[in-house]
């Protein structure tokens, strides 16, 4: 019985914490005000229930005054309110942060080792014995698109960069459609808006059946430098795992 009480008491508890706590509202001119509790936010709507008879209202952002709706944007913003992951500076002639299509090794390297967008671990004396793939990996803070990720190389016949692969948010194939699949989306929302529309997409990613290496794309964003952009879902190690690829070819 005590341990039915207690159970009782927590979610009582727990559902009362969920509420947004008690304030003060105030029509549009501030003359007249009201103490009331925020149940919903939706874009045309706010519903307050009134602290004085437990009623909801349901109010039009114009019936609020701009304070209110300041604290709402503050406290509750709607998902067009939120900030934008946005891509990182780019400089002149380049694809991303300082890289450009045809550099070397070598060079490709030294402009990683020196941007503070870009870390590495392991010393510079190994990757001739380890390779450079998967060596560098974003900073805090300079994620791709909010996407943590380490980055993968292709160079073509002379030995200049050609494709710039980036590789993150590896996740269990039984968890792709909740947890992989969201954050795809919200990528490619964030990246035409930053590039424009795709050129090219087919929508969600048909990640079932992937052999492993294998990738499969669905966006291309064509790049100023020339190249393209694209998005998709590969297999690592039995994860899928999203992945942005930067490539001098047109798409």
């Amino acid at each position: 019985m005590h341990c039915k009480l207690l159970i009782t008491a927590l979610l009582l508890a727990l559902n009362a914490q969920s509420q947004a706590a008690p304030r003060t509202w105030k029509n549009t001119n501030a003359t007249r005000s009201f103490r009331g509790e925020l149940i919903k936010r939706e874009v045309d709507t706010i519903t307050i229930r009134m602290m004085a008879t437990g009623k909801l209202a349901v109010l039009k952002p114009e019936q609020l005054h701009q304070s209110d709706l300041e604290w709402l944007r503050q406290n509750h913003p709607l998902d067009s309110e939120k900030p934008q992951a946005s891509a990182p500076d780019v400089a002149a002639g380049c694809f991303y942060d300082t890289l450009a299509f045809g550099d070397d090794k070598t060079t490709v390297i030294s402009k990683l080792k020196q941007s503070k967008r870009f870390h590495s671990e392991l010393n510079e004396t190994f990757f001739a014995r380890t390779g450079l793939n998967g060596t560098f990996r974003t900073t805090k803070g300079n994620e791709f698109f909010g996407m943590q990720a380490s980055l993968y190389y292709d160079w073509d016949e002379s030995k200049g960069l050609k494709n710039l692969s980036l590789h993150g948010h590896h996740t269990a194939a039984e968890k792709t459609e909740t947890e992989l699949l969201p954050t795809y989306m919200k990528m490619v929302a964030s990246i035409s808006k930053y590039f424009g529309e795709s050129k090219s997409a087919s929508g969600k990613p048909e990640y079932d059946g992937l052999a492993e290496g294998e990738i499969t794309f669905t966006h291309a964003w064509p790049l100023k430098t020339g190249g393209s952009l694209l998005m998709g879902v590969g297999k690592q190690e039995g994860n899928h795992v999203i992945i942005a690829r930067f490539t001098k070819e047109q798409h």
